[in-house]
């Protein structure tokens, strides 16, 4: 259905009331995943990967490098988007694999609101409790992503020489 002539498209509005969430995985060469203690009180203690919701104005880009920082105490870049997840109309997640830039890793003396702590953990052993599951799938795409990125799939390249 076309508008009726003379009258501009509706703008596209973005739903006022959506929560707009970045979480940062990060592996290392040693295949070592960073996470953090929760220091909210419902799960206070728990350990997940840093996660946090965009504030108004703030690029994801920037949301993500806030919230690492904040919680992790590390300078980050993104490496590429892992994954985006909706729950319902108004939760949106954007998960991004990252990689560390500088900044000094959380200790328990730093401990805040933020968060009481960072730290490395092996990727096939990571601590109890979680503060949930839902990040294990996402280390794995992370280690998937890493692996491929490594070993770049060589498709399609073999010359046959007559």
């Amino acid at each position: 259905m076309s508008a009726p002539a003379g009258e501009p498209p509706a703008p596209v509005r973005l739903r006022k009331n959506v929560c707009y969430m970045v979480l940062a995985v990060f592996l290392s060469e040693q295949d070592e995943v960073l996470l953090i203690q929760e220091a909210k009180r419902e799960c206070r203690g728990s350990w997940y990967l840093p996660a946090g919701r965009m504030e108004p104005g703030e690029t994801i880009v920037e949301a993500l490098q806030r919230v690492v920082k904040e919680e992790a105490g590390l300078h980050c870049e993104p490496e590429t988007l892992l994954s985006v997840e909706e729950r319902g109309p108004s939760w949106v997640r954007f998960v991004f694999l990252a990689r560390p830039t500088g900044g000094i890793l959380k200790t328990s003396k730093e401990a805040d609101a933020e968060s009481l702590q960072a730290a490395w953990y092996p990727r096939t052993s990571l601590p109890t409790p979680l503060r949930a599951h839902d990040i294990l799938h996402l280390v794995e795409l992370a280690a998937q992503y890493r692996q491929q990125a490594r070993h770049p799939l060589i498709l399609a390249h073999h010359h046959h020489h007559h």
